[in-house]
């Protein structure tokens, strides 16, 4: 584990639950913003490694040795809280003594992040992600409709749970401004587009 791993679960330890969820999803932000992994509509989490990974060792510590890595709205949320966490190893995740993906089904994800989230936040955090039920008017599926790219549907989407203090309020939905998407009450810092989105 590397100092800054260290000192984010300290802070995240000492956190109240709403303060986590903000931490989650800023480390979700940060991990868009590097590049960590790519935003796919229909994947939970799917990363492969360069080499061969043991069970025991901790995926915040392996995430740097992905050579590729896709995620849905909650697989971020829960590669952002194993990134604040750190409490989650390979064989947590369904591995064993030599790991060349990490693939969790959604069942472990959904658990892992029912320790922080609500089963009604992951659910809407999932709907809007994938636009499930976009033409409802008012659905958590119509939060971010007219988005293009599941890139920025995520950051917004993260942006939201950020600006409402850890609660994702898809009623509160982002706002096209000078022809880019904002959230309202969001302040931006550091946030670069990825290429190709």
């Amino acid at each position: 584990m590397n100092d800054t791993t260290t000192a984010k679960n300290a802070l995240f330890r000492k956190a109240n639950k709403a303060r986590k969820r903000v931490m989650i999803a800023r480390d979700v932000l940060l991990q868009l913003a590097s590049h960590t992994f790519r935003p796919t509509k229909g994947t939970y989490v799917y990363a492969e490694f360069r080499t061969p990974k043991k069970g025991t060792e901790q995926v915040c510590d392996v995430l740097s040795s992905m050579t590729r890595c896709e995620v849905c709205g909650i697989g971020a949320l829960f590669l952002g809280a194993i990134g604040v966490a750190d409490n989650y190893t390979l064989a947590d995740a369904g591995g064993d003594s030599e790991n060349y993906a990490l693939v969790p089904g959604s069942i472990r994800i959904r658990e892992y992040l029912e320790q922080w989230f609500s089963v009604e936040t992951i659910k809407n955090v999932e709907v809007a992600f994938e636009l499930w039920g976009w033409s409802e008017e008012g659905s958590a599926g119509a939060f971010a409709r007219d988005v293009s790219g599941s890139t920025e549907r995520l950051r917004l989407i993260m942006e939201n749970i950020v600006a409402n203090k850890g609660e994702f309020r898809y009623d509160r939905a982002p706002v096209l401004l000078n022809g880019q998407w904002t959230t309202p009450g969001f302040r931006r810092k550091g946030f670069r587009k990825p290429k190709g989105e």
